[in-house]
């Protein structure tokens, strides 16, 4: 990878982990593999920036603030949240389509 080709990663990954992904691809890989939750903007917002996401499938991760429960606790509701299991969509996109070639 370029170093053009390299920031742009590194900048298309600190985005995808500010809204709420995981990236999974093999690092310096001009294909980024992110997962999300099934109601995330995500894949749209990358998509409006102009990149072709690519449905890949569905996994299972442990989210740990996987559910919040409102319980009661000395007479007053809290929340609390608790890990668990959690389906995640999965997306892929190659970098190197919306750059222009190397020279």
């Amino acid at each position: 990878m370029h170093r053009r080709q390299r920031e742009l990663a590194d900048a298309i990954i600190r985005f995808i982990h500010l809204g709420g992904g995981h990236v999974v691809s093999v690092p310096g890989s001009a294909t980024i593999r992110f997962e999300v939750k099934p109601d995330s903007e995500l894949p749209g917002k990358l998509a409006q920036l102009g990149y072709k996401i690519f449905p890949i499938g569905q996994t299972t991760r442990f989210d740990p603030i996987g559910k919040v429960e409102t319980c009661r606790e000395k007479g007053t509701l809290r929340e609390r949240k608790t890990g668990d299991f959690v389906r995640f969509d999965r997306f892929e996109f190659t970098l190197l389509q919306s750059l222009p070639a190397a020279r």
